[in-house]
């Protein structure tokens, strides 16, 4: 497996089911998937396998701390025999065993405390010995190192040893930067003196890997903890309150859900739990508690009165809640401002908000609720009630439901993408193709690309070929498109004085309005083709090109020659290039440009 096949190997994991499984990118050019709690950053995750492929290709792998959908687990086993992980969380255990699938063979998945001393024996039990460790638990200094003591030993000589590092971009309260600490502790104490260190990848969310030695494998000892280090203490049971669990930590009360079992600092800060409530003590925590029980279901009964457009049976609801908790309100905001992304806490402090002193505020924050799950049809309806009942603003309720249409088709595309399209870089970046209204094909050869852009539902394709043997067969692919969505013209265009695309423009063949995207793949006159396009490129936002790497004809343009001429173009307010995939061979690939500036702006 090349780099090339690799990436697209692991991306193809992480966008599968985006909502489920997939991993969740930090910096990537998949901006239709929003995720409050990244996983792993692209591609700092991608250097990190790329090296793990070249040092431990078809080895074992031992996970410590899985992430929530398992996306990076299934990642792992793209490039290993064997992965074996473990978590403290049943519950995410159960998850991952059960979105594994075919890869569940060569999967071993263990629930316990990987810090606990029986959990450890039963991983050197099932895993001796490793190509390589992942450490991506619990953030605490004490429980990373003594993760790395009890497991960097395992890792054969020449394998790697990586820590993930997220503390940086997502803070926990209490210690905000314990994993870097422990990373540079690790490296001065223990790794410079052996002749080794770490290499970072990624920036604020980074994975540090270390080639293991063989002094580093014989000498594996838990680093001494620097001077005056005092632990986080562990959660301390206090109890329960109704369907919440109660405990002690760091100064704070905090109830979560009781089927949820121990209280874990990382699942709370990647919105794992239906609920999270903070007060400064025991008893303000079971006053909460149940303060929370009793209002969630009539503040559920209010948002959905306002649906049915019934305001003030919706406000006397509401009101009847603050008359018994008048409290409630206030005392939400700390919760939500250590949970910030907690989809209950934003509706139940929104909907006291919307019919409170703070419409607008109350209403943003349902609209942040709405962000978690724009296909929430029955949320989406109480915002946009909000919207026109509270805030009488119309055009805020349209705008909502034009965000949320946007928003349903690019989900649409990206799912079509990754079910049916492949081969070509558009179909890599869904994002760019879910405002297109119509595409214009040049070099369409048989058609291959037809259907699917039907399953776009581009309102528009016109697809050029000259070859006669081809053309048949794009036309009949037309055909099938149906709804005289698709057309075939048969001609060889390139630059002037020969048949141009504007040409074709000029006589009425094509409508340049129509089509806001341009694919041309010619077999090396693309460059002639986007010369005589200068008037036809006015109306087109995104343009994908053919390019040789290794020219198998002496016309064939140079990649640079057609970025240069696409950025010079009129005036010099032509196309950025926005991205770059090379065949598998390496001998060829597809570049996408993107208009400079809408064209709205010009």
């Amino acid at each position: 497996m090349n780099q090339v096949e690799l990436c697209r190997a692991i991306d193809a994991i992480a966008t599968c089911d985006p909502e489920t499984r997939g991993y969740g990118y930090a910096d990537t050019q998949y901006a239709w998937h929003h995720d409050a709690a990244i996983e792993q950053p692209r591609r700092a995750f991608h250097a990190w396998l790329q090296l793990l492929h070249r040092h431990a290709a078809d080895g074992a792998v031992l996970q410590v701390g899985l992430d929530r959908r398992g996306g990076s687990h299934l990642a792992l086993l793209a490039v290993a025999a064997r992965v074996v992980g473990v978590d403290g969380d049943g519950a995410r255990v159960e998850a991952a065993r059960r979105l594994l699938g075919p890869a569940s063979s060569r999967s071993v998945l263990l629930a316990g405390d990987p810090c606990a001393a029986a959990v450890a024996a039963n991983v050197r039990d099932v895993l001796p010995v490793c190509d390589a460790l992942l450490l991506d638990g619990d953030d605490g200094y004490e429980r990373l190192r003594s993760a790395w003591h009890r497991y960097a030993g395992l890792v054969r000589e020449g394998g790697l040893v990586a820590i993930v590092d997220r503390c940086q971009a997502d803070a926990p309260a209490g210690r905000p930067f314990d994993r870097d600490r422990f990373v540079c502790d690790l490296e001065r104490d223990f790794l410079l003196p052996r002749g080794v260190r770490f290499v970072r990848h990624g920036d604020a969310q980074a994975l540090h890997s270390y080639v293991q030695t063989a002094a580093t494998r014989a000498e594996v000892r838990a680093p001494a903890l620097p001077a005056g280090f005092r632990a986080d203490p562990d959660p301390e049971p206090l109890g329960t309150e109704g369907p919440f669990a109660l405990w002690s930590w760091l100064g704070r009360v905090v109830a979560v859900p009781a089927a949820a079992g121990p209280l874990r600092a990382r699942v709370w800060r990647q919105n794992g739990y239906d609920t999270v409530l903070e007060a400064a003590d025991e008893a303000g925590a079971r006053r909460l508690a149940g303060a929370w029980t009793d209002a969630r279901p009539p503040l559920a009964q209010a948002r959905s009165l306002l649906q049915q457009g019934a305001v003030e049976a919706a406000r006397s609801t509401v009101a009847a809640v603050r008359a018994r908790h008048a409290w409630l309100a206030a005392a939400l905001v700390p919760c939500l401002e250590a949970a910030p992304w907690n989809r209950q806490l934003l509706l139940a402090l929104g909907t006291l908000w919307s019919f409170g002193d703070a419409p607008r505020q109350g209403s943003a924050l349902l609209r942040r609720a709405l962000d978690l799950d724009m296909l929430d049809t029955d949320l989406l309806r109480t915002v946009a009630a909000a919207c026109v009942h509270l805030l009488r603003d119309e055009a805020e309720a349209r705008a909502l439901l034009a965000a949320a249409k946007q928003h349903v088709r690019r989900r649409k595309v990206a799912a079509i993408c990754h079910e049916e399209l492949h081969g070509h870089a558009l179909w890599d970046y869904p994002q760019l193709l879910a405002e297109v209204r119509g595409v214009l094909e040049v070099g369409a050869h048989r058609g291959e690309h037809v259907a699917a852009f039907a399953r776009l539902e581009f309102a528009e394709q016109c697809h050029v070929e000259a070859d006669p043997a081809a053309f048949a067969a794009l036309e009949r692919a037309c055909a099938a498109a149906g709804s005289g969505r698709a057309i075939a013209l048969r001609c060889a265009v390139g630059a002037a004085p020969r048949l141009t695309l504007d040409t074709l423009v000029a006589e009425g063949r094509i409508d340049a309005q129509r089509y806001d995207l341009l694919v041309v793949d010619t077999g090396g006159t693309e460059l002639d083709v986007l010369r005589g396009a200068t008037a036809l490129l006015r109306h087109v936002d995104i343009v994908c090109v053919a390019v040789f790497l290794e020219p198998g004809r002496a016309e064939a343009p140079l990649p640079q020659q057609i970025q240069a001429f696409l950025r010079d173009l009129h005036g010099g307010d032509g196309f950025d290039l926005r991205a770059f995939e090379p065949s598998l061979d390496g001998r060829r690939g597809h570049a996408i440009f993107e208009r400079k500036r809408a064209r709205g702006s010009r």
